[in-house]
């Protein structure tokens, strides 16, 4: 088709008007017809440890990587005089759960197990500096692979692309119900069992290529459940009998009302969402009491529901400073590893049994546990800002 035109443009050649418009349609469709910025470039392959490197466009390969700001989705038109209520007296009046309420619709621990590595994967504030997220604002799996090169490095054997044997890389994991390590364990494993086919398939892989694209394949896996499964429950649909779920992987081209959208422009996970996304109201009550009692040993106190916001999160610190450098020797729930450096399926099996038979909470005013105070009157904080 192009050839032609260009045919008819200089047979045409003394017919200028005509001759300029059809020129100027075959520059625009040329020029419309080429991506600009480049779709990718060549050797680009891997996003990096910190979230960063995923786009083509320097101005977006940066946005929402691990260490940047947090952003606001609502905008500061004015600036309150008077006093804001003691974040205390909110979380007594309206957040403090009185008594534990199971959820309607009973939805399972699991499910919300799922939301604890969606919000660990997120969210990291610094608590040297409240505005910055030590995470990407990117569903990377960073609990299991790291907010950095560093701890990525440390979950690595440097093997045919492996993690070593049920390993992660977030020591906050260890805070939480056992039922959370377990599942992230799940993704560590599935992690190596695709490294594994990978290795079968093409064996002149080499180690970093078999872990960049098992980590690839693997937080793939990962979003898919979250658009299957976790979004549809929360959105009720696991009631009815649609089928419906939003498939990350379609392509929305142009059509004939609306033009295509953009791709690997970014994003930036912004304060607002993290104080939303606090589900602390969800909770079982089993899950409540190895909270508290893990609070105990870390905090070395009895009155651990009124301590102070910066005590607490110090406290926390020096315990994660203890921690040994190799995520390999951590171990969590007293779960014993077997020779092979793994836990036993039973031991796993068990924690996610558990975490399926237990409803979790019903979502609603007074329904958060007196142990998360501290967290969320540091959100209350946090939104202060």
């Amino acid at each position: 088709m192009i050839f032609k035109v260009l045919i008819t443009i200089s047979e045409i050649i003394k017919l200028e008007p005509v001759r300029s418009m059809l020129e100027r349609i075959l520059i625009t469709y040329l020029w419309n017809s080429i991506t600009k910025p480049p779709v990718m470039l060549a050797g680009y392959s891997y996003r990096s440890a910190d979230g960063s490197n995923y786009s083509r466009i320097n101005l977006y390969s940066e946005l929402g990587k691990a260490g940047s700001r947090y952003s606001r989705l609502t905008r500061i038109r004015k600036i309150f005089k008077s006093e804001l209520p003691d974040e205390n007296d909110i979380f007594n009046s309206v957040m403090k759960r009185i008594e534990f309420n199971g959820h309607p619709s009973g939805i399972s621990a699991n499910l919300f197990y799922l939301a604890i590595l969606i919000t660990h994967d997120l969210f990291n504030t610094s608590h040297k500096d409240l505005i910055i997220n030590l995470n990407s604002s990117y569903l990377d799996l960073s609990p299991l692979y790291g907010s950095n090169q560093k701890q990525q490095n440390r979950v690595r054997t440097f093997k045919n692309g492996q993690l070593k044997p049920d390993t992660f890389a977030d020591p906050r994991i260890l805070l939480q119900p056992p039922g959370v390590g377990s599942m992230l364990i799940l993704f560590s494993r599935n992690h190596n069992y695709i490294a594994e086919q990978l290795k079968r398939e093409n064996k002149l892989r080499f180690d970093e290529d078999l872990f960049q694209t098992a980590r690839l394949i693997n937080c793939g896996y990962y979003m898919k459940i979250i658009m299957h499964n976790y979004l549809r429950t929360i959105l009720g649909l696991d009631q009815t009998t649609s089928k419906w779920y939003l498939d990350p992987r379609y392509s929305y081209n142009d059509n004939w009302l609306l033009q295509s959208l953009p791709t690997g422009i970014g994003n930036q996970i912004s304060l607002e969402f993290i104080y939303v996304y606090q589900w602390h109201s969800a909770i079982t009550e089993d899950d409540t009491i190895w909270v508290e009692k893990k609070f105990r040993e870390i905090l070395q106190q009895d009155d651990i529901a009124n301590i102070d916001p910066d005590e607490f999160y110090k406290k926390l610190e020096k315990w994660m400073g203890e921690l040994d450098e190799d995520p390999f020797e951590w171990t969590f729930d007293n779960m014993r590893r077997n020779s092979d450096g793994k836990y036993t399926d039973f031991d796993i099996a068990i924690n996610l049994i558990k975490g399926t038979e237990n409803v979790a909470g019903a979502f609603g005013a007074r329904g958060i546990p007196e142990i998360f105070r501290v967290i969320e009157i540091s959100g209350i904080n946090q939104l202060e800002i």
